[in-house]
């Protein structure tokens, strides 16, 4: 049982029976009743700091005449190099935090422009987009390994080249001018969640899976 097709893909073409891989893609349990009507001129990267995570990308990213801030929530082993990445260029607007959870972490999410996925490896299906789109929250997601399969690109987000400053600055700066376009995206990232990622769909998936394996079992 597998997230996507990527992960499919893998397996299959490194010798798995196609027939033997089932897609069953995560869920949540519930998304918010309507985009947040409080957006904040901030975009928001939740997760682990480390070069894999493309977290040193998104520095270079942000322009340094941007009036939109940069939020970076997490830990990890490039924390200290961020921190004085942040302290040496005081031109760019850049929050740090730690870990968040709970009510906190949502409601970053909730009241963000976007949030930003710039991983540089291989991901399988991260639980922080189907988070920010259950949210009401459009992503801006590099495209590698799952990633692209969770982003209906220019309707709940935008994707880019893994590792492009660039372009990443690019995507940010079309995100952050046009507020009718977060607004728009915002609204689409919800009901995708609804009709892609909702709990029943997954029980339902799940049950037709097992059923097929018991079937072919005799």
């Amino acid at each position: 049982i597998v997230l996507n097709k990527f992960t499919e893909f893998k397996l299959s073409s490194n010798g798995v029976p196609a027939d033997r891989i089932k897609i069953c893609r995560n869920f949540v349990e519930s998304t918010a009743d309507r985009p947040s009507q409080k957006k904040q001129p901030y975009i928001l990267y939740i997760g682990r700091l480390s070069h894999e995570k493309g977290i040193l990308t998104l520095l270079d990213a942000i322009h340094p005449n941007s009036k939109v801030k940069l939020i970076i929530a997490g830990t990890g082993p490039l924390s200290e190099n961020i921190k004085s990445y942040a302290a040496s260029n005081s031109s760019k607007d850049i929050e740090l935090l730690r870990f968040v959870s709970g009510d906190l972490k949502t409601k970053l999410i909730q009241n963000a422009m976007c949030t930003i996925v710039p991983s540089e490896c291989y991901e399988n299906a991260p639980l922080s987009i189907i988070e920010s789109l259950s949210n009401g929250t459009p992503v801006i997601a590099s495209r590698i390994g799952g990633i692209p399969e969770m982003i209906d690109e220019g309707k709940t987000g935008l994707l880019f080249t893994p590792g492009s400053a660039q372009e990443l600055s690019t995507a940010i700066t079309r995100m952050t001018n046009d507020p009718a376009m977060v607004a728009h995206m915002a609204s689409h990232a919800l009901e995708h969640t609804m009709s892609v990622y909702n709990s029943d769909l997954h029980y339902r998936q799940l049950l037709r899976i097992y059923s097929d394996a018991a079937t072919s079992l005799g």
